[in-house]
């Protein structure tokens, strides 16, 4: 429960809201980035448009409910939540949690960069690495066309967020 003491201060409501929108917005843009190039370097469309469709690309995540829209909302959040105990955290127990704190969200941040992508497309970064081994079809061969990577992400990253908690609770007895 430490963390919900944390997630009630408003400087960490908000530390935790604009997380999770800078990294929902950033995984719905990168992976839409043919789109955006389309759309941004295209001479013959208004500015006005321009400005519609940037806006529709993420409301396109949400209004469209899938399991990979909910993995990008889901991992936005726990990410947001995660950053705000990693950051009460480190300023409770200053430079020397830093390093710790820091290998502990790694992991997590690292496979939801792995496993989080485009609802249309897939884990990009996972199909690109395959790839690179000459297994391309490794996405075909998942039962779940790749969540499980996007599952493996979320799981993760809870366990971090349970992972500090307690290490906040272990903090106040001291």
């Amino acid at each position: 429960m430490g963390l919900i003491f944390v997630l009630k201060r408003p400087d960490y409501i908000f530390l935790t809201a604009l997380a999770t929108l800078i990294v929902f917005l950033a995984l719905t843009f990168f992976s839409n980035m043919g789109i955006l190039g389309n759309v941004i370097f295209d001479g013959a469309l208004l500015v006005s448009v321009k400005i519609k469709i940037l806006v529709n690309i993420p409301y396109g995540y949400v209004s469209e409910f899938s399991s990979r829209s909910l993995t990008v909302v889901l991992f936005s959040l726990l990410f947001g939540i995660n950053l705000s105990g990693i950051v009460y955290y480190v300023r409770l127990y200053k430079a020397t949690a830093l390093s710790a704190m820091a290998a502990l969200g790694s992991g997590s941040i690292l496979s939801a960069i792995i496993g989080v992508s485009c609802i249309s497309c897939g884990s990009l970064a996972t199909i690109f690495l395959a790839s690179l081994f000459g297994a391309s079809s490794l996405a075909i061969i998942l039962p779940l066309s790749g969540t499980e990577l996007s599952l493996i992400s979320i799981t993760l990253l809870l366990v971090s967020i349970v992972l500090i908690d307690k290490k906040i609770k272990q903090a106040w007895s001291r």
